[in-house]
């Protein structure tokens, strides 16, 4: 079992207070000056639509209308090619999937898109439209329990499953080194080893300078071992076939007039 990461911070905090993103200050490439972290933006603009975005969209509607025919391959496996760092109009065996059901077909794409689009705030709202999102937080809580606790995780029920070895907890670290926040930061641990919030093994079991020791797993998952502060916080609140959709505003049922009787609210709201 691997004992320890280190990884460079900017703060130390709790595992509910970390937010994922492909935008992160800290993964700047290249990174921002020494000093300038507080306060430094990038040019980076959000991106409205992308084009992966339109080719998974095209090849969920077209296998949903006709099964997962050659266009729906060629749209995903493009996305997939691009990802895998391969030529987007050249065929990959290695990479490319093929031979699948309707069902299957489908199940890969919402996998696919996870890896595509993940960070860019679109999962939930896919969630939603599949009416999937009450499966996945209830397999997602399960499978942090069995994550806390070290023992093998399982596969989800509503789309393709990620590689084996991501279902075995023995390999995750014990512990963490996080660097405290100062402006001099310059955002390397261990020598510059480990550079830009970026993650590896520790050379060495000595705690590195100026950092801060953390229990990973356990601590910040477990129920029965540790704090459980992230199972408290994982969507607790969210209940089925009321939590998928906002409550429409009163104002704007109001603004229907002598027509606002038959404008019906979402549902359980």
């Amino acid at each position: 079992m691997a004992s320890r990461i280190t990884a460079s911070s900017f703060t130390s905090v709790t595992i509910t207070g970390i937010f994922d993103g492909k935008y992160r200050r800290s993964w700047i490439n290249p990174p921002l000056p020494a000093g300038t972290y507080l306060n430094n933006y990038s040019s980076t603009k959000w991106q409205i639509l992308r084009y992966s975005d339109v080719l998974l969209m095209f090849a969920e509607a077209e296998n949903e209308l006709n099964g997962p025919t050659t266009a729906a391959y060629n749209a995903i496996n493009m996305v997939r090619r691009r990802g895998f760092g391969k030529p987007i109009n050249a065929a990959d065996p290695t990479i490319d999937l093929s031979g699948l059901s309707k069902d299957d077909f489908f199940k890969a794409l919402v996998r696919e898109r996870s890896l595509e689009l993940g960070g860019e705030g679109i999962r939930k709202f896919d969630l939603i439209r599949w009416n999937m999102l009450a499966t996945a937080i209830s397999e997602t809580k399960a499978n942090l329990v069995k994550m806390g606790a070290r023992t093998t995780m399982i596969a989800p029920s509503y789309m393709a499953p990620p590689p084996s070895y991501v279902f075995n907890t023995s390999i995750l670290p014990d512990s963490i080194y996080f660097k405290g926040r100062t402006t001099s930061d310059d955002l390397s641990i261990n020598g510059g080893l480990i550079v830009n919030s970026l993650y590896k093994p520790a050379p060495n079991t000595n705690k590195p300078p100026g950092t801060v020791k953390m229990a990973w797993v356990t601590n910040a998952i477990s129920t029965g071992t540790g704090t459980g502060v992230t199972l408290n916080h994982y969507a607790n609140n969210f209940v089925t076939l009321k939590s998928e959709l906002l409550p429409i505003p009163q104002d704007a049922i109001t603004a229907y007039g002598s027509f606002a009787a038959k404008m019906p609210q979402n549902p359980n709201q």
